[in-house]
């Protein structure tokens, strides 16, 4: 089968700046599997209106899948749309986050995608390219939804991304991570470094309350050292890379990967003289002075922290299952030994009062790190947090609410705390500015 897989449009006043990894190894596991599959970047190229028109309605595929994360659900909607508009007769598929997330709105609101995909796609894709290639035959739908009921347990057995098939000219001059501070604001980047980004586990083990990560799962798993290590070889080899960033939600949550990994790179470092640097997520229970001397030493400069709030009282109500005092302890140490150590927090979560806020200055100032965003409490579909919302009956429809939903730093979508929204918006400018 021809397969043509496409990227949204997801920030629009930021640079395209990180590879779509899932495409890639969907694409990849395509390939495996005897079918050829071709990726249309709208990220990446930022193509008008008309271009987009012409591509898709000049293209030869027998399905075409869709990705992507909650804030673009409007622009998938109309890609499915002109899709079906364009080839009434073929499959639209849509897969990712998204998928994950908002079934029931797609099914009630989005006729126009065919099957949706929950969970990792690699576990389906056999019996999808099968579903759709029946339904093009002419077979009635029975059922638009293809569930991955379980992880995929060993990730070494996935294919290497096919990067050929995205602009990585574009990806590479937009770097991210350390490079990339002004990602939050106008997403205007450094431009003299060449990076990308890739992926060591997929997963996270905890469950913070504000938190939607059903497409990948609660349990976190990782790829072996030397198979990571094999990609970032491909990545120096084939595009002369300087710097990588690790997208996992947790980078750090299995320790002896991590020390594995730190091998690996001193290893492959000494041995090829790599003038490497890279950066990856922590968090503020599982790091600690040996790991982040060790992580320093292989050329790790970037580290990224959600801390969230300063209030012991809100870090309970999100089931953050950390302290006031790991994090101030975790981000001293940090600031020893990597160069950039980046800083998010939240305004405005249920029970969030002026004491909390002024709690959460308070840490802000004893840390002595700018943070890198300052957002406002979004209940995104997917959550804990939102389907308490739901619950509470404060969201009336919630295609219109989905519709609303921006970047969580740039506009209160819903107040779900009970201060009044200026004070929301002044604490916000405040801690943006500390310390």
């Amino acid at each position: 089968m021809n397969v043509l897989l496409v990227n949204p449009l997801v920030r629009e006043w930021a640079a395209a700046n990180w590879t779509p990894l899932g495409l890639l190894y969907i694409a990849a596991e395509l390939k495996r599997l005897g079918h050829s599959a071709e990726i249309y970047d709208i990220n990446a190229l930022r193509p008008s209106v008309s271009e987009i028109v012409k591509k898709i309605g000049e293209a030869q595929y027998d399905w075409l899948g869709l990705t992507g994360i909650i804030t673009t659900y409007k622009n998938v909607k109309q890609l499915a749309e002109l899709s079906k508009e364009l080839h009434p007769e073929r499959p639209v598929v849509l897969g990712g986050p998204l998928a994950s997330s908002i079934p029931h709105i797609i099914i009630a609101k989005v006729p126009a995608i065919d099957f949706i995909v929950q969970g990792e796609g690699e576990r389906v894709v056999l019996d999808l390219c099968r579903q759709t290639e029946q339904h093009c035959a002419g077979e009635p739908i029975t059922d638009r939804i293809f569930r991955a009921e379980r992880p995929l347990s060993n990730l070494n057995d996935l294919p290497m991304p096919d990067r050929d098939l995205v602009p990585m000219s574009i990806y590479l001059k937009n770097p991210l991570g350390a490079y990339n501070k002004r990602k939050w604001t106008d997403g205007e980047p450094v431009k003299d470094v060449i990076s990308t980004n890739i992926m060591a586990g997929r997963g996270c083990p905890y469950a913070c309350t504000y938190c939607a990560h059903d497409f990948m799962g609660h349990k976190y798993r990782v790829r072996s050292a030397r198979h990571v290590m094999a990609e970032i070889v491909h990545l120096r080899q084939t595009y002369e890379v300087q710097y990588i960033n690790f997208i996992d939600d947790e980078f750090c949550a299995n320790r002896d990967f991590v020390l594995d990994f730190i091998e690996q790179m001193l290893w492959f470092q000494g041995e090829y003289l790599w003038p490497l640097k890279w950066g990856c997520t922590g968090r503020v229970n599982l790091v600690d002075e040996e790991l982040l001397s060790q992580l320093a030493s292989t050329g790790c400069i970037h580290m990224s922290f959600g801390i969230e709030s300063g209030s012991p009282k809100i870090l309970d109500a999100m089931n953050k299952r950390v302290t006031v005092d790991q994090a101030e302890h975790a981000l001293a140490l940090a600031k020893r030994y990597i160069k950039d150590v980046a800083t998010t927090y939240m305004v405005g979560y249920p029970g969030e009062t002026e004491d909390t806020l002024k709690e959460t200055v308070q840490f802000i100032k004893k840390v002595g790190i700018k943070p890198d965003a300052v957002f406002y409490c979004t209940p995104y579909p997917g959550t804990e947090l939102y389907r308490n919302v739901l619950d509470a009956g404060l969201i009336q429809d919630e295609e219109t609410y989905v519709l609303s939903l921006e970047e969580q730093g740039r506009k209160i979508a819903l107040n779900v705390c009970g201060l009044p929204d200026e004070v929301l918006v002044a604490y916000k400018t405040k801690m943006g500015a500390l310390p």
